[in-house]
């Protein structure tokens, strides 16, 4: 069996400010390490249910947090996917995986009480998916539901955990701290969290495994057409958005991507978001 890890930061136990997630503070170094404590953590699970071979997608910011020297063990085959530039960005490797798990996730934007809540991109004030409000949690969800990969687990703030029972009712989630504003939380203490971490992941392979209900694990069924609008923080950034030939120009702010299969919606949003992301924004 090969499992799909995606990694965020955000939504890792103790991580609650801004200079925690930018490699550019002393304050990353810490994060950092802990989110590689809860990415073991759930890897010796796996190992000690006898899975052989895992896929990790680095998954957060410059996708350059993981260190392939913390990571490694003899005991299972493991492939780190690092570096930005992906086609499919947090969700590279997925395909071909019989399960997923999504670790250190973050709520949507706009979610209150969610640490560091935001959606892709701090430009992204709201996107909705077939006219339902969505973030990264929704997203890369149906992205594995289009690749017929089963969601196993997701940890991260309790507000990314409702979201994520919203999509999916009954997908186990681990919950590492309750969120106080954007920038404030109550949090687990390290030692609990790999506790709850591997004893969840267990869980999670042990419901699949055993055939429980696929709703849980699947959020949405084929959908004839995907309409993801986009809608920025500034016309501006959907002013350069509407030069992409496949953008459809709604409103002042929002953008619309539209596709019969998800897979290519999905490549179309990523590299809409790059693209956007090449300019230095004077937000007024």
């Amino acid at each position: 069996m090969r499992i799909f890890i995606s990694v965020d930061m955000e939504g890792i136990g103790g991580v609650v400010s801004y200079q925690q997630v930018d490699a550019a503070h002393p304050l990353y170094h810490e994060a950092r390490q802990l989110m590689e404590q809860e990415l073991r953590a759930c890897l010796e699970a796996l190992i000690e249910a006898g899975i052989k071979t895992a896929v990790i997608n680095d998954s957060h910011d410059t996708m350059l947090n993981i260190s392939c020297a913390d990571i490694g063990s003899g005991k299972m085959q493991l492939f780190l996917i690092r570096g930005r530039h992906k086609p499919l960005g947090m969700m590279q490797g997925a395909s071909g995986c019989q399960g997923a798990i999504f670790l250190g996730y973050h709520a949507r934007a706009g979610t209150r009480h969610a640490v560091l809540d935001h959606s892709f991109s701090s430009y992204i004030y709201r996107l909705s998916l077939n006219g339902r409000e969505a973030g990264e949690v929704g997203l890369n969800a149906t992205l594995l539901s289009a690749f017929r990969v089963p969601l196993l687990l997701v940890t991260g703030d309790a507000a990314a955990c409702r979201e994520a029972e919203e999509w999916m009712p009954g997908v186990i989630t681990v919950p590492v701290k309750k969120g106080l504003s954007r920038t404030a939380a109550i949090c687990l203490p390290p030692g609990q969290v790999k506790k709850l971490i591997k004893e969840k992941t267990r869980e999670s392979l042990r419901r699949w495994q055993e055939g429980e209900s696929r709703r849980a694990f699947f959020p949405f069924s084929p959908a004839n057409r995907w309409d993801l609008e986009v809608e920025f923080i500034t016309s501006e950034i959907a002013d350069v958005a509407a030069f992409l030939p496949f953008v459809r120009r709604r409103e002042g702010r929002t953008v619309v991507l539209r596709d019969t299969n998800y897979v290519a919606l999905y490549r179309k949003f990523i590299y809409l978001l790059r693209f956007v992301g090449g300019y230095n924004w004077l937000l007024l």
